[in-house]
């Protein structure tokens, strides 16, 4: 309650209704004009994304690359690349730990006719983040019957900071100047769409 009483979150409405140039609707809570992806043009990304994972062995291949772009140490990418299988679905996304030791971890996101899109990265990035914590949780088990992300909320905050960071993933430079004035905006649309589709009817 505190959160949603703070004043910050009147400011950041005043922005996104001066950048939208209308007065606030319920979905507007879904606005991602604060993530970086906004300042690159819809085709510029799909053309990019599609010429890179055109199947899911691509991107199954290319995961290593992608973590050491977001940071991670070499042998860190590597281990946790190498312990991920990529299937494509046909909407949606979702991941799973590895079900057995020394397993595989699942992540599918939407390949369509052309190859990966953007917003089939976009969802392949936030699934990654799901996968990182379900391998980690399962290579560092004292044994394998423990293993697996203590609550959901530690695994849904690692996909998010894996899908705002997508745009990292695909080697795109940073923004000067842009990273510090959109994170705190982006941080308090960010927890709303979460409390938001916690509490939409199922």
């Amino acid at each position: 309650m505190d959160f949603l009483e703070s004043p910050l979150a009147a400011e950041v409405s005043h922005l996104v209704e001066k950048r939208l140039k209308r007065k606030l609707h319920p979905f507007d809570v879904w606005y991602s004009g604060f993530q970086e992806q906004s300042y690159y043009s819809a085709d510029f990304l799909d053309s990019l994304t599609r010429a890179r994972y055109p199947d899911p062995g691509s991107l199954e291949d290319g995961i290593k690359d992608i973590l050491m772009k977001m940071g991670f140490p070499e042998e860190e990418a590597l281990t946790v690349g190498s312990g991920v299988d990529v299937h494509s679905v046909v909407s949606g996304g979702y991941s799973d730990q590895p079900p057995v030791q020394g397993g595989k971890a699942l992540l599918t996101t939407m390949f369509g006719e052309r190859g990966l899109d953007y917003k089939g990265y976009r969802v392949a990035m936030h699934e990654l983040g799901h996968v990182v914590c379900g391998v980690y949780s399962t290579l560092n088990a004292d044994n394998f019957l423990l293993a697996g992300v203590l609550t959901g909320g530690i695994t849904e905050g690692c996909a998010e900071v894996f899908a705002y960071k997508n745009i990292e993933g695909l080697g795109l430079f940073r923004i000067p100047g842009r990273r510090k004035s959109i994170c705190l905006p982006w941080l308090l649309t960010g927890i709303y769409m979460k409390w938001e589709a916690m509490h939409s009817p199922r």
